[in-house]
């Protein structure tokens, strides 16, 4: 029970399909997994860069009432001038 020419043309056909399917789908997954890692890396300097930002805050925040005396204090000396 063999298959006719007709058959064995889809067989053919199909199985091509298949396998430039399969193709595409190996090389789109390995695409994907190149993005996610750049996303990786974008995300870790992110993070990295809005800890900076945090920590400079945080001394602003906290030397502003020092810059404040200071503000103040010299408008005290410029004042006796």
């Amino acid at each position: 029970m063999g298959l006719n020419s007709t058959e064995q043309a889809l067989l053919i056909i199909c199985t091509s399909f298949l396998v430039v399917f399969l193709i595409l789908g190996i090389i789109a997954l390995v695409y994907f997994i190149r993005i996610q890692i750049v996303v990786k890396k974008v995300v870790k300097n992110i993070e990295y860069v809005s800890d900076k930002a945090e920590k400079i805050t945080d001394v602003i925040e906290k030397s502003t009432p020092v810059l404040g005396l200071i503000r103040f204090l010299s408008s005290l000396k410029s004042n006796k001038k």
